[in-house]
């Protein structure tokens, strides 16, 4: 407010400034510092050998013609290594599926595959073909 005032040559001190903005009332409280969230990853698995574990996750994406991406991120947890990354427009639990198959006949079945609660990570047909596969659905929340 002080370099406002000074700028349009009405205030010449500091001082002044601040004792009229506490008269008038206009002193705001600083804000209240916010407390960090702690969250504890109750479900850990430590992993002993390459492809024991898959993590998996979408992300997305506006493209130049401003509609959205959906990338499907799989990889493996204990080389850390990036297995698969495929782009569609939209991704249903069929097209996952097709992917995970995929994805198997590449490398070998995992034993578990951790991912979070999204509406094609959850779905019937997933929790389907883990079963048929013998692959554990590891389910984790942020």
């Amino acid at each position: 407010m002080y370099g406002k005032l000074r700028l349009e040559g009405y205030i010449r001190g500091k001082k002044l400034v601040y004792r009229n903005y506490q008269a008038l009332q206009l002193n705001l409280r600083s804000p209240q510092k916010r407390k960090k969230i702690k969250r504890e990853n109750l479900n850990t698995i430590a992993v002993k050998a390459v492809n024991e574990g898959w993590s998996l996750d979408f992300l997305s994406d506006d493209v130049m013609d401003e509609k959205k991406t959906r990338i499907l991120n799989v990889m493996d947890e204990y080389s850390r290594k990036c297995l698969l990354i495929d782009t569609k427009k939209t991704y249903n639990a069929k097209a996952l599926v097709e992917s995970l198959k995929n994805l198997i006949d590449t490398y070998s079945k995992p034993q578990y595959i951790r991912c979070d609660n999204g509406p094609e990570l959850i779905g019937k047909q997933l929790a389907i073909f883990c079963k048929k596969n013998k692959i554990e659905i590891s389910l984790h929340s942020q």
